[in-house]
This record gives C-alpha cells, structure tokens and sequence, in this order.
C-alpha cells in the first residue's frame, strides 16, 4: 500500500486474495447482448473495434494481442476462429485467454490501448481487415 501510495497518491487499492476480486469493479457493468460492443471514450485510452470478415486461427490471434509491440492493454470480443465456432477472446496485456462466448455473443472484438499507442495498421493485419 505504501508503494502505491507514494508512486500514485489518487489510485484506488483493492487488496485480492489469489487475484480474486469482483468482475464488475475491473471490467465496468456487462452490456446487453446485441448491443453496440464499441467501449466509451477514456481521456488517455484509445479503442478500436474490429468486426473480421473472415474466420481468424485462435491461437495466432492470442499470441498477437499479446505482443507489446502492438499496444493492446486491454482486448475482449466475440470471432469466428479457423474450425468455423464462434470463441470469446479475453485479454489484459501478455494473458490472453480464449473461451466459449457468452449465448446469443455477436462477432465484434475491442481492443484498448493508451493515446496513441495502438498499432492500428498491425492490428488490421491482424483481424484480417482493412481498417477499424
């Protein structure tokens, strides 16, 4: 606490037992399915949402949202991997996890970074499309 305190006197502490702590206080409220997954603009962060046209390998997929070189902090959606099922991706920096989606889940994935610092030519190439 005291570390924290002294590098970021405003930030908030959660103290967490084996990383647990309530979904909703990391990820904000869970929106409606069917609603737009675009993510509210945050004064420092930059977001782009990329909705593939075409079925993405899930592994290749993960290892790129956690390359640094990229800038994702943050990424979660909806795709069609290379088998044709639909896979809810996760990731917060280098954990990238992927999982069956939610029911009723529409392909749509969101990735943030800080101002500036998204890739967003290297993540096109990376969803397979041509721009946001």
């Amino acid at each position: 606490r005291a570390l924290v305190a002294a590098l970021h006197p405003a930030a908030a502490v959660v103290e967490a037992v084996e990383g647990r702590v309530p979904p909703a206080l990391i990820l904000g409220p869970r929106p409606r399915l069917g609603e737009d997954a675009a993510a509210p603009e945050t004064p420092g962060h930059d977001s782009l949402l990329f909705r593939p046209a075409r079925p993405l390998d899930a592994r290749a997929l993960a290892r790129g949202l956690a390359d640094p070189a990229l800038g994702v902090l943050r990424a979660k959606g909806v795709f069609v991997d290379d088998t044709g099922a639909l896979r809810l991706v996760q990731g917060v920096g280098a954990r990238v996890r992927l999982s069956p989606p939610p029911k009723g889940a529409r392909p749509g994935v969101v990735v943030i970074g800080r101002a500036g610092g998204l890739d967003a030519g290297g993540l096109a190439a990376l969803f397979g499309v041509s721009g946001r």
